[in-house]
């Protein structure tokens, strides 16, 4: 990357984070300096840099800011959102189910994986799913959701966190090519069971679905969760067993269902040892990539981009994952940096639209620092100085 690739690069992640409304470069061009064209600021998403390796240098350096012990867990989250768009000249545009209506819509689908450890998410990949169609008319070999979840797990287990590793996703990646994945790498990993999914428990089979609202009206028990949790409140009745699933891969299944609700789950995993309320509490942490893609579609404009190529689609959301690690650096300047209680960073709990208003103030007081600086023989900068600081 060039030096003046770079300072784009500086002042759009930036520009992401502290603005409101829209995040697209005809709109960010209104905010950014005059120096910086909105021509330049839309090749930016078309020069040849590598998005996916910056997202990964900095990852691995907020992973190593948090100085993880051995008794700590990292967990790699990973799951995919939908993005709906109206254009219908932008590349690799597919029929996607709104998982919320049930409705079909033209857009794209980004697979994403974050790392969360003590409370804090780090954006470790997010890339957009290219359908069969597009790639046999590019003459590029089909690569399926599933091929590009195998590949974050993958790409973890080369960085070598050097702690326990627990993989979440949910039923739709439950197959047989993650399983061997984390197996491979030593990583525990937990996941939903579909309804329809069969599984083997005494060497009989059954549908997850209709055996777990059985079994858990007849035999579940009370379950409560870890006081560290955030739902810790929350109630649940379930049952676990040793079972077997597709493959006679062994499994520790655990049907569950929280109070107050009528729908049992099925949660499985590799560790056979665990409890059931260990299991549940595992998969709870899964929501938090849910939180990630809410910040980064209505704070960080995700879903804002209006480029035709994939490959500067591609990189615009790099950028708005950048800007979120961005939000999350000043997660751990405010307390991990400073405070640390028996050799682990202590890590602020702020969400990401406070930490998006220290940012702004943060900006504010630099160009005022900026404006003093030039301000001592010019009376008109001092008035605006003192009302800037006033305000």
């Amino acid at each position: 990357m060039t030096e003046t690739q770079f300072r784009h690069l500086r002042m759009i992640v930036l520009a992401m984070g502290i603005t409101y409304g829209r995040k697209s470069m005809s709109a960010l061009k209104e905010i950014l300096p005059n120096e910086s064209h909105h021509t330049n600021l839309s090749l930016f998403l078309r020069y040849n840099w590598d998005a996916e390796m910056a997202l990964d240098i900095i990852a691995r350096r907020q992973l190593e800011a948090l100085t993880l012990g051995k008794n700590d867990i990292l967990y790699l989250i990973i799951d995919d959102t939908k993005v709906k768009k109206r254009g219908k000249k932008m590349k690799a545009l597919h029929k996607v189910k709104d998982p919320a209506t049930g409705r079909y819509f033209h857009g794209h689908t980004f697979v994403a994986a974050t790392l969360l450890a003590r409370g804090v998410t780090i954006p470790f990949r997010i890339k957009p799913f290219l359908n069969a169609d597009w790639r046999r008319r590019k003459k590029k070999p089909y690569r399926k959701l599933t091929d590009m979840a195998v590949e974050c797990v993958d790409t973890l287990a080369a960085v070598s966190p050097g702690v326990k590793v627990v993989v979440l996703f949910d039923a739709y990646y439950a197959c047989e090519k993650m399983f061997a994945a984390c197996d491979a790498h030593g990583f525990t990993w937990g996941t939903t069971l579909a309804a329809n999914r069969n599984v083997w428990i005494d060497g009989k089979q059954h549908k997850a679905g209709k055996y777990g609202r059985w079994i858990v009206s007849r035999e579940g028990r009370a379950v409560r969760l870890g006081k560290e949790h955030a739902r810790s409140h929350q109630r649940f009745r379930a049952v676990a067993f040793n079972a077997t699933i597709k493959g006679r891969r062994p499994v520790h299944v655990v049907f569950s269902r929280r109070k107050g609700d009528k729908k049992v789950v099925a949660l499985a995993s590799n560790d056979r040892t665990a409890s059931a309320s260990r299991i549940i509490d595992r998969y709870l942490y899964r929501w938090s990539i849910e939180v990630f893609f809410k910040d980064a579609k209505q704070l960080l404009g995700l879903t804002h981009y209006q480029c035709l190529d994939i490959g500067a689609i591609n990189r615009h959301v790099h950028l708005v994952a950048l800007a979120y690690a961005l939000l999350t650096h000043l997660r751990l300047r405010a307390s991990g940096a400073k405070e640390k209680t028996k050799k682990t960073t202590v890590v602020s709990r702020d969400t990401t639209r406070k930490l998006q208003a220290d940012l702004r103030n943060l900006v504010m007081e630099d160009s005022i620092s900026v404006l003093l600086g030039k301000s001592k023989r010019n009376k008109s900068l001092q008035k605006i100085t003192s009302l800037l600081k006033a305000a």
